[in-house]
């Protein structure tokens, strides 16, 4: 069988190329489609340029609103401790709890805060007199008071339900007294032992030019009722976050030291940008970013245990509160969405 096509007839008479010029033609064929395809790879290259040079930028802008200590990666994630030595420096719009004391020491700024409340109108429980935060929280928060005979007091161990709030709060004013050895101890240390103690750490976090990071919003319980919470893990994985109780989730534990008091309190806050910030702390649907702080504090015993007569026949009692090195700290972990 004859296998041979008879080719079109328009190119019957068509002239074939010689073999030389079959392979010039077709090498200014690719020729002519690389130089074609070259402007889609530059373009290519200027794009991929273009994201990177705007995600550095993003970074830059990014760590600049971190506190010194605090790392951010080129993947999102956070990692560090930042040390609280100072309040920070007030940025219009922020938290007014540090207006007219900025840029303070965090220990002159407690003696400051802590002995105003002792001068003002105190409450009475128990036959003890404490101060008004104290009365508002000794019911509901972590306490435990550590003797130097190894006892331990626990307010999670009162077999009192916590909407008994007067029984509560009884109790542990009692557990305070015996504690502390005096009326006078007794109340300056109420003074500390209440939520405003790690609620003015956690407003008092400052960026490395010392403004407060007046972007974030604190997570709580309250604010995420009606939605779940994550953290994002340094491996991508979500963390599920329930019922993150913020600073009413505190413990304050309460030991001596000598003469003198020494208050450690630790707790968990988490975080997320305000409305209309979120460029500065850019995160995912629902995700927040954790902060693990943990303060430490001396209570001066000899000024803790001594009532004073002021000119006007009025009885005060006075707190001297040193925080040591490194006392106030603040570790920061989760993963922002850079993309």
């Amino acid at each position: 069988m004859n296998h041979e096509t008879t080719p079109p007839p328009h190119l019957i008479n068509f002239p074939s190329l010689p073999e030389y010029a079959r392979g010039s033609a077709f090498k200014r064929t690719a020729f002519a489609n690389s130089k074609r395809q070259e402007p889609l790879q530059k373009r290519g290259v200027f794009a991929t340029k273009a994201n990177a040079d705007a995600k550095k930028t993003r970074l830059q802008r990014i760590r600049g609103t971190l506190p010194t200590g605090v790392n951010l990666d080129d993947n999102g994630n956070l990692t560090g401790t930042t040390y609280l030595i100072a309040t920070p420096k007030f940025l219009e719009g922020g938290s007014p709890a540090f207006e007219g004391l900025e840029d303070l020491a965090f220990q002159d700024y407690f003696n400051r805060v802590e002995n105003n409340a002792l001068n003002g109108n105190l409450a009475e429980v128990a036959g003890q007199k404490i101060t008004p935060q104290a009365q508002s929280d000794f019911f509901r928060l972590d306490y435990e008071f550590c003797d130097e005979d190894g006892s331990i007091f626990r307010s999670y161990d009162l077999d009192i339900p916590k909407e008994k709030q007067k029984q509560r709060n009884e109790a542990v004013t009692l557990a305070l007294r015996a504690f502390s050895g005096s009326d006078a101890a007794t109340t300056v240390l109420s003074a500390i032992l209440h939520q405003s103690t790690p609620g003015a750490i956690a407003r008092g976090l400052r960026n490395v030019d010392g403004f407060e990071m007046a972007h974030l919003r604190l997570i709580s319980a309250m604010n995420t009722k009606v939605r779940k919470v994550y953290v994002v893990k340094e491996d991508g994985s979500r963390e599920h976050i329930v019922n993150p109780l913020g600073l009413a989730g505190a413990r304050f534990k309460l030991s001596k030291q000598e003469n003198d008091f020494k208050l450690s309190i630790e707790w968990q806050m988490y975080y997320e940008a305000k409305l209309g910030q979120e460029e500065f702390l850019p995160l995912g649907e629902n995700e927040i970013i954790g902060v693990h702080c943990q303060a430490e504090f001396v209570v001066h015993g000899d000024t803790a245990h001594t009532t004073v007569t002021t000119d006007d026949d009025k009885e005060r009692n006075f707190m001297e509160l040193t925080i040591p090195d490194g006392g106030i700290q603040a570790t920061f972990s989760g993963r922002l969405k850079l993309d």
